[in-house]
């Protein structure tokens, strides 16, 4: 896989405006932004894990903002702050690379583990009761933000943000460690007219499911994710695919057990004209549905499963 592909597809766990297209643009008239269009601010509740305050001359850019953690947090619920301007952001962790603080960058730019994205739209990430993501003390955040300035002259300013609640201190000693996995495959080709692509991920250990992201691009017109079970199959998500509508599909978590599988299946109708193989442009194509599963089991390719 192509390291900016990898950088895609680390993000389909969670968009709005997928890879390639300015979901939130500022519009061809050379005007400043109005306080309408200000990012929200945090919501009752919740507290800034991270944040950039960032400026953008006319065009595209990525910035990546490092904040290395002082104590263990874990998290319940993830909500993120997207200002004018914003195509995605992918939040991920690791150990210390280089200094605190923002820098230009490019997608590639990640820690190994990604633990929630966003864009324009995206919904709140709700954890079940007793689970949580854990932020470990001394590993480094990294948001990595794709921005697009699109007036002719105008710096363009914003603050990208991510909200976290956290557990409560009474639920830690019993908490469960949830991941993402992004489930799907990382290689295709799309012919002519309607046409399914189907893949998956194998169970490596135990595990519940309870929240789902399919993740397609402009060709996408349904998605079906499959857990099959063993002990029977059980539909994850059934609807149709729009590109600009995408967002989180939480459900009861779902009981797999190792060597049971998450199957995808995706729609596509190509009118182009020419097959579109599998990348990370908005003229190529992917197919994942990106899964929350506790407990954490970990994996051969960090948070892709793609066999």
């Amino acid at each position: 896989m192509r390291r900016t592909a990898l950088a895609c597809v680390l993000f389909a766990i969670a968009t709005t405006a997928a890879c390639g297209d300015p979901g939130a643009g500022t519009g061809d008239d050379d005007v400043a932004p109005d306080a309408a269009a200000a990012p929200d601010a945090a919501p009752d509740g919740w507290e800034t894990l991270i944040a950039a305050d960032w400026t953008l001359p006319p065009g595209e850019g990525y910035f990546c903002m490092r904040k290395t953690v002082t104590e263990d947090v874990w998290v319940k619920a993830f909500h993120g702050t997207v200002p004018l301007g914003s195509h995605h952001s992918v939040l991920t962790i690791g150990d210390p690379t280089v200094a605190d603080g923002l820098t230009p960058c490019d997608a590639g730019t990640n820690q190994p583990a990604m633990i929630y994205g966003n864009a324009v739209g995206t919904n709140d990430v709700v954890m079940p009761d007793g689970v949580a993501i854990k932020v470990p003390a001394g590993k480094q955040l990294l948001l990595n933000m794709h921005l697009y300035n699109t007036q002719p002259s105008m710096d363009l300013s914003g603050t990208s943000a991510v909200q976290v609640q956290r557990l409560p201190a009474d639920q830690i000693a019993s908490v469960t460690e949830a991941e993402i996995v992004l489930m799907g495959p990382v290689s295709f080709d799309i012919p002519t007219g309607d046409h399914d692509v189907v893949g998956g991920c194998t169970m490596t250990g135990d595990a519940h499911l309870f929240t789902v992201n399919p993740h397609m691009h402009r060709l996408g017109v349904h998605a079906k994710v499959v857990a099959k079970r063993a002990a029977g199959d059980v539909v994850m998500h059934d609807g149709a695919y729009a590109f600009d509508d995408q967002r989180f599909y939480p459900f009861d978590p779902i009981e797999v057990h190792q060597g049971d599988k998450v199957e995808i299946t995706c729609s596509y109708h190509n009118d182009t004209g020419a097959s579109v193989p599998f990348g990370d442009s908005t003229d190529e194509e992917m197919c994942f549905a990106s899964t929350y599963r506790y407990p954490a089991l970990g994996g051969s390719f960090g948070p892709v499963c793609p066999f």
